[in-house]
């Protein structure tokens, strides 16, 4: 049974810039551990990985790293034009949202490309 946990969060994905480290805690919590490192910022992609501890004093090798990235978190972050419905759209008729769609050209030598929704009416 787990006894202890830590978690890292990084910048980059081989953690050669740990920008929060947990420290071993001596508890069994597997979930709803909180992010305590800096505060971070909007379109931040942030590596994560975690180890554990056993009752017995096993202790395991880090977690393969995984990310998450934060949203747009002022509205002077939004740079890119709104994609709306085509005419005034009943919101009550969309459940749980209208659909809404977009074409667009690719430029060529387009690495990555990532979409920010928000459900602000």
């Amino acid at each position: 049974m787990q006894c202890a946990y830590q978690v890292q969060a990084s910048a980059a994905e081989n953690f050669a810039d740990v920008i929060w480290d947990s420290g071993k805690i001596e508890k069994s919590a597997s979930q709803g551990i909180m992010y305590a490192g800096p505060e971070l910022q909007s379109l931040e992609r942030i590596y994560w990985r975690v180890k554990v501890w056993s009752d017995v004093a096993v202790e395991s090798p880090f977690s393969q790293p995984v990310f998450f990235e934060t949203g747009l978190y002022h509205a002077s972050d939004w740079k890119a034009r709104w994609i709306e419905p085509e005419r005034e759209a009943d919101i009550h008729a969309y459940k749980p949202a209208p659909y809404i769609r977009k074409e667009f050209n690719i430029k060529k030598g387009l690495v990555s490309a990532r979409a920010c929704f928000t459900d602000f009416i």
